[in-house]
């Protein structure tokens, strides 16, 4: 946890600390870094009953998507309103 929830009763959720501080600086919402894709899982269990609505930022890439969305599965089912916010980075390097 990096930044409890607040009276918005929301939280954000991403794989690294730099992306959910830039979301909670922007939103507001409580923050939680799972430090990596394969962690969000685990995270399901552990989100207080008091949240409204969750924003998983999700890494566009194979173990972001599946991760993310076993996390968003398991957060459904105790409940909890779940969104992806999916990231997608252009490629800087794509020849001329």
């Amino acid at each position: 946890m990096l930044a409890p929830a607040n009276d918005l009763l929301g939280l954000v959720i991403a794989e690294g600390i730099e992306k959910v501080l830039a979301f909670h600086e922007a939103t507001g919402l409580g923050a939680w870094s799972a430090g990596s894709a394969s962690r969000f899982p685990k995270l399901a269990d552990v989100v207080p009953a008091y949240i409204e609505c969750i924003a998983l930022i999700v890494d566009d890439d194979l173990d972001g998507r599946r991760y993310a969305g076993e996390l968003e599965s398991s957060l459904r089912d105790r409940g909890f309103k779940a969104d992806q916010v999916r990231l997608i980075y252009p490629n800087r390097w794509r020849a001329a």
